[in-house]
């Protein structure tokens, strides 16, 4: 059909000719929620053949989205992400949340707020376009499991309040051991670690968590630790057991406590 020939009767069927919408394909997805990955590296020029290519760190698939090709929102093993949903008339006011199901005291013993922003392992963001504001959790523990309220303040009426709760389990790829020692008997504790990271720095920290312990070769003498690269492991020789040295430890060569590059060790049976 020549230009000339179109007119008012016509356009529409020229127009869905030209431009006529091609069918959706259906998204096909390879990964599922809470499926573990590593990310790919970029490949550039000259990129040694022998050099790892994806991350050490492991993330968990939070959202799936679909496009072609798919796209997937990731998050970082050791945090948590808590939604809060509110009205678009709210956009302006201040959102909190805080531990508990008591709406009454939930301002006063806000872990954080949209004024805050930041506060220790808490992050706050607001999405006003979206109406929802996200708090991120990092560095979790076991004991941040449980009920939270998210909070939208209103100046002349009782504030609006939406429940969450929140399970945190152990990370399923730590490597973990128990070991009976008896008091006044040396021990060894073993430790290996992924080969690349040979050349980090060990260490061996006892503490009922990864996130709070105290490394024993600086803290006690009686500790001393051997590295052989050739089994890609550390030993930490303890020279005389105490009742004391009872306890948890953490040991591994990765400061960023990436899953799979540490170990954690139950030392129990001191007598």
């Amino acid at each position: 059909m020549a230009p000339a020939e179109v007119n008012n009767d016509n356009e529409k069927l020229v127009f869905n000719t030209l431009y006529k919408t091609k069918p959706q394909k259906k998204t096909c997805f390879k990964f599922n929620f809470r499926d573990t990955v590593r990310i790919s590296k970029l490949r550039v020029m000259f990129r040694k053949g022998y050099e790892q290519t994806y991350t050490d760190e492991i993330f968990t698939v939070k959202e799936r989205i679909g496009r072609q090709p798919p796209v997937y929102r990731l998050a970082d093993l050791a945090e948590e992400s808590v939604s809060c949903p509110y009205e678009s008339r709210y956009h302006n006011s201040l959102k909190y949340i805080c531990r508990g199901n008591r709406p009454s005291t939930c301002l006063q013993q806000a872990l954080i707020t949209s004024d805050t922003k930041q506060n220790g392992r808490f992050r706050l963001d607001d999405d006003k376009v979206s109406g929802t504001f996200t708090v991120n959790i990092s560095s979790l523990t076991q004991n941040d499991s449980g009920s939270y309220l998210c909070g939208v303040q209103r100046n002349s009426e009782l504030d609006v309040f939406s429940a969450v709760e929140l399970e945190v389990e152990e990370w399923c790829c730590v490597k973990s051991t128990t070991i009976n020692g008896t008091a006044g008997y040396p021990l060894t504790l073993q430790c290996p670690y992924p080969r690349q990271y040979q050349h980090n720095s060990k260490f061996l920290c006892k503490g009922d968590h990864r996130n709070n312990c105290t490394k024993m070769a600086v803290s006690q003498r009686r500790f001393t630790l051997q590295d052989d690269a050739t089994s890609s492991s550390f030993m930490m020789k303890i020279t005389a057991l105490e009742a004391d040295d009872a306890g948890t430890y953490w040991c591994g060569t990765d400061s960023q406590w990436r899953v799979g590059n540490y170990t954690k060790i139950e030392l129990s049976g001191m007598l």
